[in-house]
């Protein structure tokens, strides 16, 4: 049984990763943060070559700033705002399309199936992102020479990799209810506005201790954004050493696992909404 699940789940996987690649916005999406961010190098032009009277260690922390700046700026809100209502239609569509009554009469567990739909997304997303940001990179690399490539890669495990992950599963197991593209769409972008506007002001009277707060709390997950914003250009002697604008290491790591647990808990409801659905019918 075991093994028959298993070939299950890497089935549902792989569907949903050819699915996502077919409806071209995950592509626009990457190419978008590649084109501006390989822009942004040519606009930078020769201002990127080395000045006689700057040693290299700073010219590289200076450098490496810059490129995670204008890599994490597009990529960033990209990320939060625009991938949760991308990926929406994920389980939708299978409604719409009558995919999900084909599923129903094969013996496809709802774990496999919901499991299936996040795992394909994720390696869609992870697959997208990580390209863009390979060939972003590469163009800092070949243009300005000196680059610290462990601070960037830093940026895209802990900041692009962390945020696709967790806000690619909110898009979909949010709209998992939805009998439409559109209606998922709207539940999504309801949800978002409820996350940006309503949770900070209901949770400021919170007395949460330590480095956990509204901001780690909420799944815009600004802490992951502040950081890789502020704090790298803070380590490079630019931009602005406000407290109230940089964020601990430590933070980020909470935000990232109290986003984790969100996504279990939203995809246990998932499920019981599945199964609720299921003995109805």
């Amino acid at each position: 049984m075991a093994q028959v699940a298993l070939n299950q789940l890497r089935g549902m996987i792989l569907y949903e990763f050819r699915m996502h690649w077919r409806r071209r916005p995950l592509l626009i999406m990457t190419l978008a943060f590649t084109l501006i961010t390989v822009a942004a190098v040519l606009i930078a032009g020769d201002s990127l070559l080395k000045p006689n009277d700057l040693d290299v260690s700073t010219y590289n922390r200076v450098v490496t700033a810059y490129a995670i700046f204008t890599t994490w700026m597009p990529l960033g809100i990209g990320l939060v705002f625009i991938l949760p209502v991308m990926v929406a239609d994920t389980i939708p569509l299978d409604r719409q399309h009558g995919v999900r009554d084909l599923l129903d009469s094969l013996p496809v567990s709802r774990a496999v199936y919901l499991t299936g739909k996040l795992i394909g997304t994720w390696v869609a997303v992870l697959i997208g992102v990580g390209v863009g940001l390979f060939f972003c990179a590469l163009v800092w690399r070949l243009r300005a020479g000196a680059f610290d490539v462990g601070k960037f890669a830093e940026m895209a495990i802990f900041g692009a990799g962390a945020i696709a992950v967790l806000n690619s599963s909110l898009g979909v197991l949010l709209a998992v209810g939805q009998p439409s593209r559109r209606r998922a769409i709207v539940v999504v972008t309801g949800f978002l506005t409820l996350f940006i506007f309503v949770l900070p002001l209901l949770m400021n009277n919170w007395d949460l201790r330590g480095s956990f707060n509204n901001e780690t709390l909420n799944p815009i997950r600004i802490p992951i954004i502040n950081y890789f914003m502020f704090n790298v250009q803070a380590e490079a002697g630019l931009g602005s050493n406000n407290p109230a604008l940089l964020v601990s290491a430590a933070v980020v790591r909470d935000t990232i696992l109290v986003g984790l647990v969100e996504i279990a808990v939203i995809w246990a409801l998932a499920w019981g909404w599945l199964r609720w659905r299921g003995d109805r019918a």
